[in-house]
């Protein structure tokens, strides 16, 4: 995993670590500490120094872990894997397993708050756990209708929308409290990768397998900027906390910066 200066483009620093993946990574909320989950471990670094903090080593799963979520407290990660996803304390204390059906568990988001954890998973499914009472209720997917792949989740700043990307190349938007549909933004010809809200909550950015990057407006669901540049898709957003600069990974094996403004 490399680290880089977002001025300057320069390389900073490069984690090593697993010998399988990373799959996911996420910085902790103070931003010194980045994670990285990959088979049976969830391994941390420091940012500045590249040193290895801490390792979470996990006998739970069978499969390669390819999602990682941390709660916005810091005290609570979640991962996910083939049929089942996770919940750690920030020590590496197990704090229980969760199985999600003959699927992967593509993507996880907790919400603003650390009650809702939302989880997006190959194979159609979109569940949303009550953090309180460990229930689970079902969005889409496994006998409510739908067989649309979530590869990626992420709730708004305020924690009224749950924003999920999926593969029939659209953005969708539920309401966590009613668990309805409220509406889906379509512009996209190819399946969305990965979505990211701006910190102010007022920008959506979205990756897609058709090599673009777009930029919506969250109130009015229109098209802000179409970001072209990748020749493969594009698997992975980020919105600076700034709000002026925003991340893409791509298949490609490159990651572009671009200008919000």
């Amino acid at each position: 995993m490399r680290i880089w200066d977002r001025e300057t483009g320069a390389l900073k620093k490069t984690l090593k670590g697993h010998t399988d993946g990373p799959w996911s990574v996420a910085f902790m909320p103070d931003g010194n500490i980045v994670a990285a989950v990959g088979k049976n471990r969830v391994i941390f670094w420091n940012v500045e120094t590249g040193e290895r903090t801490q390792t979470i080593e996990s006998r739970l799963d069978l499969y390669v872990s390819r999602s990682l979520a941390v709660a916005q407290s810091g005290d609570t990660l979640a991962t996910g894997a083939w049929e089942q996803f996770n919940l750690w304390s920030r020590g590496g204390m197990p704090m229980g397993t969760w199985r999600c059906g003959a699927a992967w568990a593509e993507s996880l988001a907790f919400s603003p708050d650390g009650r809702k954890l939302a989880i997006g998973m190959s194979a159609g499914g979109l569940h949303l756990m009550d953090r309180s009472t460990h229930k689970i209720r079902i969005l889409e997917g496994s006998g409510s209708g739908g067989r649309r792949e979530f590869y990626s989740v992420v709730f708004s700043p305020d924690g009224k929308t749950l924003a999920a990307g999926n593969d029939d190349r659209k953005v969708s938007f539920w309401d966590p409290e009613t668990g309805e549909l409220q509406r889906e933004l379509t512009g996209h010809e190819g399946a969305v990768r990965s979505v990211a809200f701006s910190s102010n909550g007022e920008l959506l950015a979205s990756g897609s397998s058709d090599k673009t990057v777009r930029v919506w407006d969250v109130a009015t669901g229109e098209t802000r900027r179409v970001l072209s540049g990748h020749s493969d898709a594009v698997l992975s957003v980020a919105v600076s906390p700034d709000g002026k600069t925003l991340a893409s990974g791509g298949k490609d094996g490159t990651v572009r910066l671009w200008r919000v403004e």
